[in-house]
């Protein structure tokens, strides 16, 4: 049985035509997904069987070396991306309990931080064995934590409430 030298190039013309034609390139039947090229069906068979071959025995071990490998030569590029995924995570938590201080109302995000209403962060930190942000998203943003910045946040947790709060009851007297 011989091959044939121009199989792979019939292969990626047809794959052409059939995008070209605004069909799925693997069946050639359905129109693609959104800002796709194979249709939803098709591309969940894909799907299946790649996670089925990385979840194999034979699978998982090359897959995990390749990650080691491409970390290895990636440094930056993976710094980056956990960068970009914090960035996204911590915007989704500030989104969530407001963007600016509780106490004095400071918006800069550099400077603003999760806190426990109700005191206790050590404690909850270090029972959860993950970062706050993360925590806070998977038990879905619950009560019981605020937005404030570093200085109010500190304040709080040495002198037992900030001195603007301070500031407001002399005020008000």
């Amino acid at each position: 049985m011989s091959k044939d030298p121009n199989r792979s190039r019939r292969d990626r013309l047809r794959r052409q035509r059939l995008i070209d034609e605004g069909l799925c390139y693997m069946c050639g039947k359905r129109p693609p997904a959104e800002n796709r090229k194979v249709c939803k069906p098709c591309g969940d068979a894909r799907n299946r069987s790649t996670t089925r071959y990385y979840k194999s025995e034979v699978g998982r071990p090359k897959a995990r070396a390749h990650w080691r490998r491409w970390c290895k030569n990636n440094p930056e590029r993976l710094r980056e991306q956990h960068y970009r995924a914090y960035q996204r995570l911590r915007n989704q938590v500030f989104s969530h309990y407001g963007l600016i201080c509780a106490c004095c109302e400071e918006s800069e995000p550099a400077f603003l931080t999760i806190d426990h209403i109700n005191g206790g962060g050590r404690k909850h930190t270090d029972s959860i064995k993950t970062t706050l942000y993360n925590w806070l998203k998977r038990n879905g943003f619950p009560a019981g934590f605020q937005t404030l910045c570093w200085n109010c946040n500190s304040a709080k947790h040495i002198y037992g409430s900030c001195p603007h709060k301070k500031e407001m009851r002399d005020a008000g007297n």
